[in-house]
């Protein structure tokens, strides 16, 4: 419960600095990832359905260009967060 709480704000606080979906296609690509990975998904599950390296999205958490979240030694990437990723 304590867990859920945490991560339910940190994600809020992240998806009010970023904008929602600018157009119809972002909307579409969103409903995708959230059907397909789910809300939290793993970084190897990112990289499987965008098709790029998981060196390369380790780069951009580090660079703080997605959002994730840490627990043990893995990390896990908020589904949300890849759209701004996604506009660069």
């Amino acid at each position: 419960m304590q867990l859920e709480k945490e991560l339910s704000k940190e994600i809020n606080l992240y998806l009010l600095k970023v904008s929602p979906p600018r157009d119809d296609f972002e909307e579409m690509l969103l409903e995708k990832m959230r059907k397909e990975l789910g809300t939290i998904t793993s970084v190897k599950e990112v990289s499987d359905f965008l098709k790029i390296s998981r060196s390369h999205i380790y780069q951009a958490i580090d660079n703080g260009e997605i959002l994730s979240l840490q627990r043990g030694r893995r990390k896990f990437i908020v589904t949300d967060g890849l759209i701004p990723f996604l506009r660069n």
